[in-house]
């Protein structure tokens, strides 16, 4: 008997599996996107609304409370910008969380949950401006250095191609580009991991042009265990202010 195989069958059946995943019909399974943009990419930085270095991966630390706060004054429970964030996470176990908070404008809301890390916030409320009004910045609330999310004015949900496999879990990068801003600059991406208690390592590294973006998708898949921190990377760029949109792609999986 013989078997016929072609790259175009297998990434539409990898295609309709990802939309079985992403429609919960596959149980257990779940499909997280992590867009990200860095407007400024001068070196080596990651691809995350704040630029620089991501500082949302403390190697060390306990978990701790967030510090919620808005530049704009109408970011606020009863407000014309955000009226409330959905912040998802992992707490002191590295399990997963998640809390909705009510925004108080440019007076710091502290929450009673703490997190080790934060995986995603997106704007869940919004006033007659229909979107947050104000830069609004999440961080540790001791560790003020840790800070994992910003959401632009207008952007409605934080922008960080970054990632922390949860507790119980296990995840694979089935997906991850870089698009860059300019005529003639080019860039060197990776998606990087680093498992608990061990360094950094880059992935399939690759350049990115105007023309040419950088892409990891139907060649393999990377897969990383629970408590893992994921993100995209810039490597190095042949001219500084390089604009960069960036996406992370995962499956996620119980162990």
């Amino acid at each position: 008997m013989s078997i016929y195989y072609s790259q175009n069958s297998a990434r539409a059946e990898r295609k309709d599996y990802l939309a079985l995943v992403k429609a919960g019909k596959v149980p257990g399974a779940s499909l997280v996107v992590k867009d990200g943009y860095n407007a400024d990419v001068d070196a080596a930085e990651d691809i995350v609304e704040q630029g620089a270095a991501y500082a949302g991966f403390p190697a060390s630390g306990a978990a701790e409370t967030l510090n919620i706060v808005s530049d704009s004054a109408s970011d606020a429970a009863a407000g014309t910008g955000a009226t409330s964030l959905l912040i998802k996470g992992l707490d002191a176990n590295w399990e997963e969380v998640e809390i909705t908070v009510a925004p108080n404008g440019t007076t710091p809301v502290i929450t009673t949950q703490t997190f080790r890390r934060v995986n995603e916030v997106i704007v869940v409320g919004a006033g007659s401006g229909g979107a947050n009004a104000g830069t609004i910045t999440i961080k540790h609330n001791t560790t003020t250095t840790n800070i994992f999310a910003v959401i632009t004015a207008g952007a409605n949900k934080a922008q960080t191609a970054t990632y922390t496999v949860p507790a119980g879990k296990w995840a694979a990068v089935v997906g991850a580009k870089a698009t860059v801003n300019h005529a003639t600059t080019i860039g060197r991406f990776a998606v990087a991991a680093r498992e608990y208690g061990k360094a950094f390592i880059n992935w399939a590294a690759g350049f990115a042009s105007q023309a040419a973006p950088y892409k990891v998708n139907d060649d393999y898949a990377l897969v990383f265990p629970a408590k893992t921190d994921i993100k995209l990377s810039a490597l190095a760029v042949s001219a500084a202010n390089l604009p960069v949109d960036g996406q992370l792609t995962l499956l996620v999986f119980p162990e």
